[in-house]
């Protein structure tokens, strides 16, 4: 199951060399996507945008991390317009507790 806005600010139990997916809400035609700001103990496997069900309704955007050797990691993803400069207009963070 994978890791949604609701779990933000959470500390998650991952076994090492095992897939974390995180699936957040976004809306692309607004400009603003989702990015990775920070991550420690595992390593991005892929990103993709599914898009909503009608032209310029929200869709989703998918993360999928590996996670690393055993110990802690931190995740943190960013929502912004990249070309602003402006901070992050939401952040998603969860903590890593490698096994």
């Amino acid at each position: 199951m994978p890791l949604t806005e609701n779990d933000d600010g959470r500390t998650v139990n991952v076994q090492s060399n095992l897939e974390l997916t995180v699936k957040l809400g976004e809306n692309p035609t607004t400009g603003y996507r989702w990015s990775v700001d920070k991550l420690t103990g595992a390593v991005l496997v892929s990103d993709r945008y599914e898009p909503g069900d009608a032209i310029g309704a929200a869709g989703h955007h998918w993360f999928v991390f590996r996670a690393g050797a055993p110990g802690t990691g931190a995740l943190k993803l960013n929502l912004t317009r990249p070309w602003e400069g402006e901070p992050p207009t939401r952040e998603f963070r969860v903590s890593l507790n490698i096994q």
